[in-house]
């Protein structure tokens, strides 16, 4: 400041200074938590002393749908969702303590729903008034980044099967197991070939189209108790407890069983049908041999989409557990009963059962060699759903037979 003397002249400065160092200093940090309050992935609300909110940040829009508008001024218990309303008042009875509080809970989503947080909440003290900070983190989000990052970590992302990683530890596992309670393991190695060929000849694209359908077929044939796993590129592995030195031929049967029905596949489709075009005929004293590899094939042959029939029904002498333990399309009445029903009461009882069943377990049912009228009169009134015989559709004549259905074979020069 400048003081002018009589003539007009300054004479005097006066000046004074002031340390801003620490205002400064305080500035700073100030933009520094701003900058943090809205950069952060978490949910952050202050409230005042009275538990109403004065703030929040743009995390806590994104997290709970509700704007700043329409919160602030607002009570913070009543973000709670009801399923543990009371919450938060029980949180802000421990910060007027003076305790820091971390707790799980619900919050209200809007536009509906509710969602899972963990909650840290501390009191806060600022140039005379009291506040209370809560930082909240979406447990739901939270744990999808974890599964996805385990997925990352421990599963082929092609396949879906699990890794080399996550193969080795599991064999850990269960090799300790193994040693503890005296039992064995067995690990099968399955390797892809020609993969290269075909990388050659049609390009990668197809080539892990190929990997991705084996490995589908792979995952078929374990049994929930035995780990499969893609090693590297066509290279894969499963182990299993055993119980005996034949197990791991036996899981390779598995397999084989369904790489023939995906080949029975290839082979209709390469002829433009459909497999569900197909029906496969199982006789009923084949279906009465159970055993693993009869299981395997039947399912294998179902879920490629052939229809499964059982033929010649009635003349088994054993349980009838097969019809339910195959998913079966048809039972096909064999036509000794049929032919009988009319003066023989046993047979016509076994073919009104039948029928019966076939209701009840919700498949269709088809009487064998009808050959007469009556017999087709007499199947029509108990509600059979399809037969075969000389009334329904006499057979062709062989020329036309052949003119329809077969094809000339083509010439080979000698």
């Amino acid at each position: 400041m400048l003081i002018w003397d009589a003539a007009g002249r300054p004479r005097y400065l006066l000046a004074s200074d002031a340390d801003v160092t620490e205002l400064r200093k305080a500035e700073a940090e100030r933009r520094i938590a701003a900058t943090v309050f809205e950069a952060t992935d978490n949910a952050i609300l202050v409230t005042d002393d009275g538990g109403r909110i004065l703030s929040v940040n743009r995390a806590f829009s994104s997290q709970t749908g509700l704007k700043a508008a329409q919160v602030v001024g607002q009570p913070v218990d009543a973000l709670a969702a009801a399923r543990t309303a009371g919450w938060l008042a029980s949180v802000r009875e421990h910060l007027a303590q003076g305790r820091h509080v971390k707790a799980h809970g619900w919050l209200r989503r809007e536009p509906a729903g509710d969602y899972p947080v963990w909650l840290s909440a501390s009191p806060v003290k600022r140039n005379g008034a009291r506040h209370e900070v809560f930082i909240v983190v979406d447990t739901g989000v939270q744990r999808a980044q974890s599964e996805r990052i385990d997925r990352l970590l421990h599963y082929d992302q092609q396949t879906r099967l699990p890794n080399r990683n996550l193969f080795t530890d599991r064999l850990a596992v269960a090799l300790e197991h193994a040693r503890r309670h005296g039992e064995r393991l067995a690990v099968l190695l399955l390797g892809l070939e020609r993969m290269g060929e075909i990388n050659a000849a049609h390009g990668h694209e197809t080539g892990n189209q190929v990997i991705v359908e084996a490995a589908a077929r792979f995952r078929a044939a374990p049994r929930q108790e035995e780990t499969l796993a893609r090693l590297e590129s066509d290279d894969f592995a499963l182990f299993a407890t055993i119980d005996g030195s034949a197990a791991a031929a036996a899981i390779a049967v598995r397999i084989g069983r369904l790489d023939c029905a995906a080949r029975a596949r290839r082979i209709v489709e390469a002829a433009g049908l459909a497999p569900g075009l197909f029906e496969l005929e199982i006789t009923e004293s084949a279906a009465l041999q159970h055993s693993e590899q009869t299981d395997q094939a039947i399912l294998a042959l179902k879920a490629a989409g052939f229809g499964l029939a059982v033929d010649d029904f009635g003349t088994g002498f054993s349980s009838l557990t097969y019809l339910q333990r195959y998913p079966l399309d048809k039972v096909k009445i064999d036509l000794s009963f049929v032919r009988d029903m009319h003066h023989d009461a046993r047979a016509r009882a076994i073919v009104l059962a039948t029928l019966a069943m076939a209701r009840g377990i919700g498949i269709c049912a088809l009487a064998e060699g009808v050959e007469t009228e009556e017999q087709l009169a007499s199947l029509r009134e108990l509600g059979c759903d399809l037969g075969q015989g000389l009334p329904l559709r006499p057979p062709p004549p062989a020329a036309r037979f052949a003119k329809k259905w077969l094809k000339p074979a083509s010439a080979h020069p000698g």
